[in-house]
């Protein structure tokens, strides 16, 4: 059974709550975010909104989940989920919008840059996302094969990151 420490005391090293998964075979599948009042992650079943003071359950979505990164940018919930991304409301987790790429898999979190929106895939390339309608506008290729490995870094106009397994 897999839980979820949260609010530990650095000093007293005492746990203010903890919460436990309940299903079967249940595991976490992406880091935890403090989003306002409520701490977001995924497993491999579930999106789940716990209340930060005490852990409680605030929302918690039902969703077959693979392997997810989870960011928040304006109050809003974007979830990698294979190779689609899922926009969600952040204060009840219902999907807004989602859309599939041509990709094996998206390799990393959303992340915004310069008022645009950007992801790592499995397929060698950084894609840059329009973000009302979800649409790829832009491509960033490397050189070789397979996945990026990592959220795109941003120094200046440069990408900064590494990839697996490429040639250069």
């Amino acid at each position: 059974m897999w839980f979820f420490k949260g609010r530990l005391n650095t000093e007293t090293k005492t746990v203010k709550w903890s919460f436990s998964l309940k299903d079967e075979g249940d595991y976490v599948t992406s880091r935890p975010i403090l989003q306002k009042d409520k701490y977001l992650f995924t497993t491999n079943n579930y999106i789940i909104a716990l209340n930060r003071k005490d852990g409680s359950v605030l929302w918690q979505i039902k969703h077959k989940l693979w392997a997810t990164n989870i960011s928040v940018m304006d109050n809003l919930i974007y979830l990698s989920n294979d190779n689609e991304l899922i926009v969600l409301n952040s204060e009840n987790g219902k999907t807004i919008k989602s859309k599939k790429y041509r990709v094996e898999w998206l390799d990393s979190e959303a992340i915004k840059h310069n008022n645009r929106l950007f992801i790592s895939t499995s397929n060698s390339k950084i894609i840059e996302i329009n973000f009302d309608s979800l649409k790829i506008e832009n491509e960033f290729k490397y050189p070789g094969g397979w996945a990026i490995g990592c959220t795109p870094c941003f120094i200046n106009n440069l990408i900064v990151n590494y990839k697996y397994f490429g040639q250069n």
